[in-house]
């Protein structure tokens, strides 16, 4: 599940060595570049001295989304039949986007 990939995401990023000389590799150079982007985004729309508090939320927003789109694009759902009904992205389900809209228009 998705929080499962957060854990263990989380959890490379904590034994990921740290170097003041070499560009960051592999998950370390992804996390910053998403927070780079993220931290753009919320800049952009929010403001140079209001947009801080609000990177966290965006980062989280912005990577359950991509992770989402991610896993429908690559993995055949649709392939896949289950007696109960079939799997499908996350984000192809008008719920979760009613979830997240709410999520936003709360924060």
């Amino acid at each position: 599940s998705m929080v499962s990939v957060c854990a263990v995401v989380a959890r490379k990023a904590t034994k990921a060595p740290v170097s003041e000389f070499q560009a960051p590799t592999g998950v370390r150079n992804f996390q910053e570049m998403a927070l780079g982007f993220t931290s753009d985004i919320a800049k952009n729309n929010l403001g140079e001295s209001f947009y801080r508090p609000w990177v966290p939320f965006v980062t989280t927003i912005f990577l359950f989304i991509f992770g989402s789109n991610w896993s429908g694009a690559l993995v055949p759902w649709k392939l896949l039949v289950l007696p109960e009904g079939e799997l499908a992205a996350p984000t192809n389900n008008i719920n979760t986007t009613v979830a997240l809209s709410l999520l936003t228009s709360v924060a």
